[in-house]
């Protein structure tokens, strides 16, 4: 019998992505390696998040790109109205 895998997660952020599901951002360890996790969540019948398979799981290498990309992304959305700029976030 297989025994479960240490795996520790930190999650950074979570927002809806509709009425029954939200998107979640997390680091994850497993065995002794670090992953980014960008993950559909969905409520089970009892009510409890449970990860979907709609997502993103990659190793924290990649994290620097990934985000450099996301900002132009938010940069070009904005600048061509596809999106209202975040007062918050006019630093980006």
């Amino acid at each position: 019998m297989k025994t479960p895998k240490s795996r520790t997660e930190t999650v950074t952020g979570e927002w809806p992505r509709n009425a029954r599901e939200v998107w979640r951002v997390a680091l994850q360890e497993h065995q002794g390696e670090t992953f980014l996790s960008l993950r559909a969540w969905y409520r089970n019948e009892l009510g409890q998040l449970c990860p979907g398979k709609d997502g993103l799981n990659t190793s924290v290498v990649h994290l620097a790109p990934l985000l450099d990309a996301l900002v132009e992304a938010y940069r070009i959305a904005c600048a061509t109205g596809l999106i209202q700029p975040d007062e918050a976030r006019d630093g980006l």
